[in-house]
């Protein structure tokens, strides 16, 4: 009697986007190549794509493992030109006569990297730093040169860090205080 022979079913493209669900998250970032890999575009989906796991296979080679942090500055690029793009388009769609300005609060990510990725991709769109402590504001005078990029001072104030603000405005920085208790405002006006 012969034994029955089993075929093992074929893993396919169509399994690997319907298990992963990318485009659900991925947007034009990434997708599932023709290999079955995640893979990033960090332009978008008619850009360039890296392979992850072939890049992952060849850090290994030279002897990094896992996990590894790795970081792709055209997304940020990309997202950011998104970003104004989106706004624009809306201005323009709904005659809107004031103007967009978007700010990035750095304690979503305080890397120094990270940040100067941000002020000079963001530079093209007038784009802004949110400082939300004194240390924060201290990081961000040091690394903002342009007198116009806006840094916004919000969260708690306290006598040391309105004394930070003002210095950094007598500085020639573009700072917008938020005033969110009367016991701020006093501070300042002292």
């Amino acid at each position: 009697m012969t034994e029955p022979t089993t075929t093992k079913p074929t893993w396919t493209l169509a399994d690997s986007e319907a298990l992963y669900r990318v485009k659900d998250w991925g947007q034009d970032l990434f997708q599932i190549n023709d290999q079955g890999n995640l893979a990033v575009c960090p332009t978008g989906l008619h850009g360039p794509q890296i392979d992850l796991k072939q890049l992952t296979d060849d850090l290994e080679q030279r002897d990094l493992s896992a996990p590894l942090l790795i970081r792709f500055t055209d997304i940020l690029k990309y997202r950011l030109d998104a970003i104004a793009g989106a706004f624009a388009k809306a201005i323009a769609d709904h005659d809107y006569q004031g103007a967009y300005q978007a700010v990035y609060p750095i304690k979503v990510n305080q890397q120094r990297h990270v940040v100067e990725e941000m002020l000079e991709h963001g530079s093209a769109h007038r784009f802004g730093l949110e400082a939300g402590s004194k240390p924060e504001l201290l990081a961000v005078m040091a690394m903002v040169d342009d007198p116009d990029t806006p840094i916004i001072c919000n969260g708690f104030k306290d006598a040391s860090f309105i004394e930070a603000v003002i210095l950094a405005t007598k500085l020639g920085k573009n700072i917008i205080p938020v005033i969110e208790k009367f016991s701020e405002l006093q501070l300042i006006i002292d």
